[in-house]
């Protein structure tokens, strides 16, 4: 029949879920972290589009009713009305950095929940239950298998190395990070352990054992490479809970029966249980791994007091960020706003932390007390539910009293959903696992809901008793807290047009969920294309291609963002073209007006992005000396992103880089006027630098050695005219802060200025012992040695700058000039300003986003 193709049609989706779950590696230019995204919602979008096409074709509908519905259904509305007064809506709930954190990825996992439930209880094709609980099992060993073979291949990669046709390097991990991989193997040693410790493994094949046996191992040794503490915290929960449902299953007890012989009995299964305990404890305790040490990227977020502290912050601003938050994803903008000034002194100064310290903690800033209520809430009547089944005791056809942990489905499913709950608490969150939480919860729903024709009808007797909700559920009638199947047929003709009305709106929906994601592949497609052609320099091709990417997805900002910074980039090189000569005044004009239009547009559709607004103050900061005006919203939009972000020195650093320009535009008109005209003009320029000075000042405060403000505010002396004094007010700092390596780097630029070699070496030469990083003071100490002659020391120098920029191209033309015999500079300046004259540190220090 059509309705019974439908279903399986939709469990087939399902087995794709659970296969692709731990193995989905996406090719670029996608990359894992789109690629996972748009497979999941579409796959989720298509299990639903076909189940509820069967549904609507068969004209029934069967489906596991708990307290998980309503939780999760009162947690989207939660979300939903803290996305809805986020700063950014769509940001929230579409088009965040984080992932995880967004309103439609939460909503992805409760659809993937009730598609899961409804799916397996589908009974198109199935006449029992016997069929479902068989398809449960299915999914469950796909996905223990698949995981099984992401296992092998990323230890291939921990011991061989990379994979040359793999698009994950250097290690296979399709979860996005090497911590987040190693706890999605812990979820599946649990699930795997636990169908190996069940009861029923007895009547299994060997070889099914095996295999098992196999991939627990697999998943054992993943997790012992990487020794990430918070897996083996995990596990250690995990097996505490597999041991005391193992003790509970080995207690049978017969009604009547008070024989000394029904005392517990240890068996293999507990003892193997309590090895697992200890193991994962003397891991814990472990100071290092104990297979090897794997060269991963370190992972840091916030801790859970710097987290919560943010919250606080974020409560400060009314009575709706209290209730609601910030709004979901927003994280990164509290923290650019909130965090504490003793981060900027530490390596992670330039650093937006995305998430906080879990999934649970990052809830109370973006989502409010309502939030986090909401979401514990769910976790916790969720645990209720599946423990109160679990450990009620039903009467087996030989008189004794069972419980489900005999089960080996339900035993799997349930120990890697706590694993999964226990991971919420501790890590911050992530896609993979979080789908995978609401995949295994739909799954223990479908395995544990009491049949429909297993429910019989209440009588009034039952109705008038005061019986407790346990007594009620086993006296045969489940209780509230129950899950239970319901079935709901459409036969009236009001219910036949209402339920087509609302299953057809269903369908629109997941057809739109589909499209969406269609849209958002041309536009990932396009726009990597368009990054690539930019880095090219065919800068009108790039335009070209971000256009396009815009267009498939007009409200993705950061594809504005992309398409924003071509246009300035176009911008410029019309300058350069001028500068050589040519006349370009129509293209200019073009030029600057579509950026401008785009870089406002951008700032309308993110405004509380802190980048954004400097990405807009670069575009006119790049204008100031052709644009009267210019000067004042570049100074306007760098304010904002101040207000936003106010401890990023960068941005008072652009803010005071923008004045001097204006200064030096000042300058040029005062020495082209005559008279009180000149005068005037001459003051103007003064009054700018000396308020450059207070902008420099500023950022120092913020980041004592950043040392583009330093760089800066020694040319903002030499504009001024007074460098004696300026060395002067710096040695006297000195003097109060002998250890400011800010101050070691500033007084030593301004001996290089004034050309004092020796006191500027000696300067640079603090600074770096105060921080072997400094790379801006290993670039000038480098100079000072080539003009000394002394090759070999400027070689140490450079080496060590390129050794942690190796993409700097002026480096390596230093290098090679050095290691020619030529001065360091030769073939750079000209017809490069020299360095110490220039607008900006030879060696960039980076911002980050995680």
């Amino acid at each position: 029949m059509m309705t019974d193709r439908f279903a399986y049609s939709s469990k087939i989706v399902l087995y794709i879920i659970a296969a692709v779950m731990p193995l989905l590696a996406v090719p670029a230019p996608l990359g894992t972290d789109i690629g996972r995204d748009v497979a999941f919602v579409a796959l989720t979008a298509i299990a639903g589009v076909l189940w509820l096409i069967g549904v609507l074709a068969r004209g029934e509908m069967r489906y596991p009713v708990s307290p998980l519905l309503w939780a999760g259904a009162v947690l989207i509305a939660v979300w939903s009305a803290s996305a809805a007064f986020s700063h950014a809506p769509f940001v929230s709930a579409f088009f965040a950095e984080a992932g995880a954190e967004r309103l439609i990825t939460l909503v992805a996992g409760l659809a993937l929940m009730a598609a899961t439930g409804g799916i397996l209880k589908n009974r198109g094709a199935e006449a029992d239950a016997t069929a479902a609980h068989a398809s449960a099992g299915t999914l469950l060993f796909v996905l223990i298998f698949s995981g099984a073979a992401a296992g092998l291949l990323t230890l291939y990669t921990f011991v061989v190395g990379p994979i040359g046709f793999l698009p994950t390097q250097p290690f296979f991990n399709v979860i996005g990070t090497v911590n987040g991989m190693t706890l999605l193997y812990a979820v599946l040693l649990m699930m795997t352990v636990g169908l190996l410790l069940s009861r029923a493994v007895e009547g299994w094949k060997t070889w099914v054992r095996a295999a098992c046996a196999a991939a627990a191992l697999i998943f054992l040794a993943d997790i012992a490479f990487v020794h990430f503490w918070t897996a083996w915290i995990l596990v250690l929960v995990a097996s505490v809970c597999l041991f005391g449902l193992l003790l509970i299953d080995v207690s049978k007890h017969r009604p009547g029966d008070v024989s000394g012989d029904n005392v517990r009995r240890f068996g293999w299964r507990q003892w193997t249980a309590l090895g697992l305990v200890i193991f994962s404890i003397a891991m814990i305790m472990a100071p290092g791994a104990i297979i090897g040490k794997l060269e991963a990227p370190a992972e840091i977020s916030p801790s859970a007091s710097a987290t919560f502290s943010i919250a606080g912050n974020v409560f400060r601003e009314g009575p709706l960020r209290v209730f609601l938050g910030s709004g979901p994803a927003m994280f990164g903008l509290d923290w650019a706003k909130y965090k504490d000034p003793a981060i900027n002194q530490t390596a992670f100064w330039g650093v937006r932390f995305n998430q906080g310290q879990s999934w649970v903690a990052t809830a109370l800033p973006t989502g409010g007390i309502l939030g986090l209520i909401s979401l514990i809430g769910f976790f916790a009547v969720s645990l209720f539910v599946f423990l109160r089944i679990l450990l009620s005791s039903s009467s087996a056809g030989d008189g004794t009293m069972q419980n489900r942990t005999g089960d080996p489905l339900v035993m799997s499913s349930f120990l890697g959903w706590v694993t999964l709950l226990i991971a919420a608490f501790l890590y911050p969150a992530n896609t993979s696992l979080l789908l995978l939480l609401f995949f295994l919860a739909g799954l223990l729903a479908a395995l544990l809901a009491v049949p429909a024709h297993a429910v019989p009808e209440m009588t009034e007797d039952a109705r008038e008793s005061e019986v407790s909700g346990d007594r009620l559920a086993l006296a045969g009638r489940p209780s509230i807290w129950s899950i239970r199947e319901r079935m709901v047929r459409f036969e009236t003709p009001g219910m036949i047009f209402a339920s087509s009305l609302v299953i057809i709106f269903c369908i629109a929906l997941g057809i739109a969920a589909l499209y969406g994601q269609v849209g958002r592949v041309r536009a990932a497609l396009a726009a990597d294309r368009g990054a690539t052609a930019f880095n090219a320099g065919k800068i009108d091709d790039a335009i070209g291609l971000l256009e396009r990417a815009v267009q498939y997805e007009p409200r993705n900002w950061r594809n504005v963002q992309m398409l924003t910074q071509a246009r300035i980039g176009k911008v410029r090189s019309v300058i350069q073209r001028a500068a050589a000569g040519e006349n370009v005044q129509q293209d200019f004009q073009s030029a600057v007006s579509l950026a401008i239009q785009d870089a406002q547009h951008l700032t309308a559709m993110h405004p509380q992005d802190p980048t954004l607004w400097r990405i807009q103050g670069s575009l006119y900061e790049s204008i100031i000396p052709f644009i009267p005006g210019s000067e004042r919203i570049a100074a306007g939009a760098y304010q904002r992103a101040i207000e936003r972000e106010p401890l990023n020195p960068a941005a008072y650093v652009e803010w005071g880089r923008a004045g001097l320009v204006f200064a030096d535009r000042l300058a040029s008109a005062a020495q082209q006027a005559q008279g009180k005209e000149r005068e005037d003009l001459e003051k103007a320029r003064v009054q700018n630098l000396e308020q450059i000075v207070a902008i420099f000042q500023r950022a120092i405060q913020a980041k004592q050695d950043y040392a583009p403000a330093h760089f800066l505010l020694a040319q903002t002396a030499i504009r001024l005219g007074n460098l004696d004094a300026a060395i002067q007010s710096v040695e006297n700092t000195k003097l109060i802060a002998p250890f400011d390596i800010g101050v070691a780097f500033q007084l030593g630029l301004l001996y290089y200025q004034k050309n004092d070699l020796a006191r500027a070496q000696a300067e640079f030469e603090r600074a770096i012992s105060m921080n072997e990083q400094y790379a801006n003071a290993r670039y000038f100490l480098g100079l000072i040695y080539d003009r000394k002659k002394d090759r070999t020391r400027a070689l140490e120098e450079f080496g060590r700058i390129a050794a942690t920029n190796p993409d700097n191209q002026e480096i390596q033309r230093i290098i090679a000039n050095v290691k020619a015999g030529k001065p360091a500079l030769e073939g750079i300046v000209p017809p490069a300003v020299p360095p110490q004259q220039r607008t900006d540190v030879p060696v960039k220090e980076q911002e980050q986003r995680r």
